[in-house]
């Protein structure tokens, strides 16, 4: 590169042309160009950064802090609730900061070990975002069609076990982004600037196109496919073959039962 720059500036003086001269008079754009908002709008998203960071960690902490609770634990759906704050928690603690600096500074100033560190929890948020909604729509599925044959103590180990295959198949799924998240320095010659970059470096685009049409169908597309047909047969379960309330009598306890017949009687 700097022998590059040592011929660009040779050519330049053999025709009585400075850099910036030469810049102005045909146009050139950065050679390496860096994607940045106008600065009139920076302060505007710098505050709404800030207002979606604070709402995040207070938001999602009230959540973990309210659901762990000794008794608040005693229900499936608690566990996957607290699994999607966790996960909205981490996007908003190491996500949501380094997203903004990269706003206000041209130059990956974080290091390398955040570089390969924030893309990779970033998947393993998303990915468990996604997965756990889905163990939310199996669980409703269960709970709703056939709430006689899920004992309460049975279905809260599948339930953690169920969170523990999520968070594992997500790590699994993030893991390629720590291996292919490198810091550069790219040198723009004729402007000569140096840039410190946060790049994905693959061996080739083969193994890119792979893994990124795995991300898409294991993150998106499969679990919005089971998510839909799950719901689709509640709702057909509910709204179709069987009454909501007779769904709904099911799963009351008879104590229950008996305080409404008692009441109903005149």
């Amino acid at each position: 590169m700097n022998l590059t720059s040592h011929l660009l500036d040779l050519m330049l003086k053999a025709s009585n042309l400075s850099r910036w001269q030469f810049i102005q008079d045909f146009s050139i754009p950065p050679l390496i160009s860096i994607p940045r908002l106008p600065s009139t709008l920076l302060p505007v998203f710098g505050l709404l950064y800030v207002l979606i960071f604070g709402l995040a960690v207070v938001g999602n902490g009230a959540v973990l802090v309210i659901l762990c609770r000794r008794k608040a634990l005693e229900s499936p759906s608690t566990f996957f609730i607290c699994s999607l704050a966790l996960s909205d928690l981490l996007i908003s603690i190491v996500c949501v900061p380094a997203t903004l600096l990269q706003h206000f500074f041209t130059n990956w100033l974080a290091g390398d070990f955040l570089c390969k560190l924030i893309p990779f929890l970033q998947v393993t948020a998303i990915s468990t975002s996604m997965l756990t909604m889905t163990c939310i729509a199996v669980e409703r599925f269960q709970g709703i069609l056939y709430p006689l044959h899920v004992r309460n103590s049975y279905f809260l180990c599948h339930a953690f076990k169920m969170l523990v295959t999520v968070w594992i198949v997500a790590l699994a799924i993030a893991a390629p982004m720590w291996f292919v998240q490198k810091v550069e320095v790219k040198y723009d010659f004729l402007f000569d600037v140096h840039h410190t970059c946060c790049l994905e470096v693959w061996p080739n685009q083969q193994q890119r196109r792979v893994y990124t049409t795995c991300l898409c169908v294991l993150v998106f597309l499969a679990p919005l496919a089971t998510m839909a047909i799950l719901y689709w047969k509640i709702m057909r379960e509910l709204w179709g073959n069987h009454k909501v309330h007779d769904i709904m009598f099911q799963t009351l306890p008879g104590s229950e039962i008996n305080k409404i017949t008692r009441s109903a009687e005149p």
